[in-house]
């Protein structure tokens, strides 16, 4: 899929979901010829008048093929970016024109009771949007050119008609699909109505053999195991999401291990941050500052070992403490591929259970929001909000610590749901901040 944007435009590649920005003359050069289907001539004759480039169809031809080679050498490194000017090779807006992805928690209902939860989910909210009202808004985002829907709760198979006919209406108009279940509820029946309406691709929860159930409920592990196992089977591309925390470091290995028995090429990392349930129990998960960076090593080294048998990815913070500790940050594989700055309300969005439009879920589980679906149109909330550009704004609106920090390019001031959750202010330093090579923040404080 390619959109076009106020600096040229974007392609969003689904395989990896990986976001590339062209500059102007290498976006309209896809348009014309993707979109419109003009012959190279055509496409010459029409660069030329609008930026006085390309005065022979050799030139055209000869750019085409620099874009080409450029496009599966990103695509094969699966970077957001390439080396050659020919590429935009950073936007530097506050955010793009429209959300690129929107992970969307359309209900609060679940058939666990996990003592991590961060929605605190059990029952449906009172207001929850109604199929018909979340069709529209599949259409508004249809309109302004967001790519990717990820279904969420909650547990979203705990409403699975809502979600067939919304996967089903989603994947009519071209969106591209994925799904975050705790895989208790799949069986041969539920997979094959998924891949009916278009998933292919899903997350499932896994805290480890031993953790999960402690976390989940006695007997959930042995349900999860079988889901995963039929979606295997179906051929569905899982990826295992590990909330880390104090129950299950000790079983990351067996994790991995898991993994690679299950066939499972992806395994993602979540930072625990306390709210909701997660908050009333908090004892029981948060990591010191000093383990996280146990943790982070850890991470790093699983990185290096099983790439490229699995791919092993973590938020923001993990990147950030291996930026300061790994001897390899200076020679890490291009086919790494990732983003230093958190997407919350730059090409993210998280539309909740009762029509609230947040930067990401966590934000959205604190209570805030840019606002209501019910009130006004999704372009309006994205462009429009003081709220999103409160998020948006960067060094200017951050803390003096963050604002003056070397490392600010790295971070960009941290989770700041884990800001608010800890401190009641979204651009308060980030409890777990690292600063300097082997130096740690010690009580919220940079050390210098």
């Amino acid at each position: 899929m390619i959109r076009r944007e106020p600096f040229g435009g974007i392609v969003f590649h689904e395989p990896t979901h990986k976001v590339y920005t062209l500059d102007r003359i290498s976006f309209r050069l896809l348009e014309l010829f993707f979109i419109n289907n003009e012959s190279s001539r055509a496409i010459q004759k029409k660069l030329r008048n609008e930026f006085g480039k390309f005065r022979s169809l050799k030139e055209i031809l000869d750019f085409a093929k620099k874009v080409a080679k450029n496009l599966r050498s990103s695509l094969h490194h699966q970077r957001g970016r390439t080396d050659d000017d020919i590429w935009q090779e950073e936007w530097k807006g506050e955010y793009f024109s429209a959300p690129i992805s929107n992970f969307w928690t359309f209900t609060n209902l679940c058939n666990l009771n996990c003592t991590h939860c961060a929605w605190d989910s059990s029952r449906p909210l009172s207001d929850e949007l109604d199929t018909e009202a979340c069709l529209r808004l599949i259409d508004q985002q249809y309109q302004i050119g967001v790519c990717e829907l990820s279904f969420s709760g909650g547990e979203p198979l705990a409403k699975k008609k809502q979600l067939l006919q919304m996967g089903n209406y989603a994947t009519k108009l071209g969106f591209h699909l994925g799904l975050a279940t705790n895989a208790t509820l799949v069986n041969d029946e539920v997979a094959d109505e998924l891949m009916g309406a278009g998933f292919s691709e899903v997350q499932v929860s896994v805290e480890g053999i031993e953790a999960h159930d402690s976390i989940r409920g006695r007997g959930v592990w042995d349900r999860t195991i079988t889901g995963i196992r039929v979606l295997k089977h179906k051929r569905f591309d899982v990826t295992f999401a590990v909330t880390v925390n104090k129950t299950n470091f000790n079983e990351l290995d067996s994790i991995f291990e898991m993994a690679i028995r299950e066939g499972v090429k992806n395994v993602r990392f979540v930072r625990f941050v306390p709210i909701g349930r997660g908050k009333r129990n908090m004892s029981l998960f948060e990591f010191s500052v000093q383990d996280e960076v146990k943790l982070a090593n850890i991470l790093w080294q699983k990185r290096w070992e099983l790439f490229p048998k699995i791919t092993v990815t973590f938020n923001k913070h993990y990147v950030s403490i291996g930026a300061t500790k790994s001897p390899q940050m200076g020679s890490i594989p291009e086919s790494f591929g990732w983003n230093w700055d958190c997407p919350s309300g730059r090409s993210r969005i998280c539309i909740m259970p009762q029509g609230k439009v947040a930067p990401c879920p966590l934000i959205g589980s604190l209570g805030l929001s840019g606002g209501d679906i019910r009130e006004k149109s999704l372009k309006d909330i994205w462009e429009g909000s003081e709220f999103f550009q409160h998020i948006r704004s960067g060094k200017q609106r951050h803390n003096q610590s963050c604002a003056g920090c070397n490392f600010w390019s790295k971070c960009s001031g941290g989770c700041k749901a884990s800001s608010y959750a800890h401190y009641g202010d979204l651009m308060a330093i980030d409890p777990l901040c690292f600063y300097e090579i082997g130096d740690l923040v010690q009580g919220g404080g940079h050390v210098t």
